[in-house]
């Protein structure tokens, strides 16, 4: 609730419609890509493996982060093609799928969010519809393409970093000056 107001986001069903099943494939083709991030873990079980092997030294904190409203500010035409770029530049890793085949059906399922609400027909211009088939590894690719950029400048700061989809959790580097650790963290926030 902000402001005394929900802020409510659409879940759309595409099960009936004609991009679901080209959806389906997408989401096979791109699961194994997500799963190949520096960032991915599984699921809670293998969290908690790794985070118990983990040994915070004095001068280290650990903090999670949550992106806002992750599915909705996935912009379209930005995505489609830093995605594309990324697999394209990537293709010999990715050995599962046909690539041409994959980046020829990423910009139908994600430009095809057509839905009704009411007695009102709605095209979804930007952002990815939460009930999209390959919503999920859709968004763990996109943000680890930038999280890459983010994770090289800050490697010193954040020793360890996993995510899971759009909950995020590491371990900062506390610097002994309090006011340098507060320059670096107001930094390392407004890139994030």
């Amino acid at each position: 609730m902000k402001d005394g107001a929900w802020l409510t986001r659409p879940v759309c069903s595409d099960v009936t419609s004609l991009a679901h099943g080209l959806g389906k494939w997408v989401n096979e083709q791109l699961v194994p890509i997500a799963r190949q991030q520096k960032s991915y873990f599984k699921d809670s079980f293998e969290l908690k493996k790794r985070l118990d092997t983990l040994v915070l030294q004095p001068n280290e904190l650990l903090m999670t982060c949550d992106a806002d409203s992750m599915y909705t500010n996935l912009q379209t035409e930005p995505n489609l093609k830093e995605v594309t770029e990324y697999i394209r530049s990537n293709e010999h890793c990715f050995k599962h799928c046909n690539i041409d085949a994959l980046v020829e059906a990423l910009p139908l399922v994600f430009r095809s969010n057509y839905f009704k609400f009411g007695d009102l027909y709605c095209h979804q211009k930007s952002g990815t519809a939460m009930g999209t088939p390959p919503a999920p590894p859709w968004a763990t690719i996109t943000f680890a393409i930038h999280e890459e950029k983010i994770l090289q400048i800050w490697s010193e700061l954040l020793p360890f970093y996993l995510r899971f989809i759009d909950d995020g959790i590491g371990v900062w580097r506390v610097d002994a000056n309090p006011a340098v650790f507060q320059q670096q963290w107001a930094e390392f926030k407004s890139v994030t």
